[in-house]
């Protein structure tokens, strides 16, 4: 199994592990109440199976997650906090250029960085962009934490709660972003 594949599956289970813990924290009595369906007994008593079925399950759960987590990311993250940390954080050779410029610019770097012969420029590159996904895959989880864990309080302010911690992923995502751009110019500065 290459290396790649192994990062694309914990992904989407770590995700899904944290997504299904909160919702089996919901239950009344936990799987007790799960276990409680006839049906599912001779599956349920088995420590394996239930095992298996928690890992599936999951893997179901983070993909979801991924995939909602890239909806509401990865856009809003380009039309303002991506390109505004490039600016700031680019040491000044980013400052003339408008957002859609600064996003062409951040994919361009990246193409060239991961096109070039330097393996260890690739590796690195790529490591920061999966921290990347790894943050941006938090989104999901984070809302849901933030909509079921605090059950003392009134519904409206575990909306607020969880538009906050959109706000905060979106931000730190669009940080690992821009760690991403700066490796991917420091190699293409080496070049030249």
């Amino acid at each position: 199994m290459k290396w790649e594949n192994l990062n694309l599956h914990i992904e989407n289970l770590l995700p899904g592990i944290v997504c299904t813990v909160l919702i089996l924290s919901k239950f009344p009595n936990g799987l007790e109440s799960i276990q409680g369906i006839d049906a599912l007994k001779p599956f349920l008593n088995n420590s394996f199976v239930l095992s298996s079925i928690f890992v599936a399950v999951s893997y179901i759960f983070g993909a979801i997650a991924v995939v909602l987590s890239r909806f509401v990311i990865d856009r809003p993250s380009e039309w303002f906090p991506r390109p505004l940390l490039l600016r700031l954080l680019s040491r000044g050779n980013l400052n003339n250029k408008c957002f859609q410029d600064i996003n062409d610019t951040y994919r361009s770097a990246i193409k060239r960085a991961l096109e070039g012969k330097n393996d260890a420029v690739k590796v690195e590159v790529l490591k920061r962009r999966e921290r990347g996904r790894m943050v941006r895959t938090a989104v999901f989880p984070s809302v849901l934490a933030a909509l079921m864990w605090p059950t003392g309080l009134d519904f409206p302010l575990r909306i607020v709660i969880a538009v906050s911690a959109i706000i905060i992923v979106l931000f730190v995502y669009a940080y690992t972003e821009t760690t991403v751009y700066e490796e991917s110019t420091l190699i293409i500065k080496a070049r030249t």
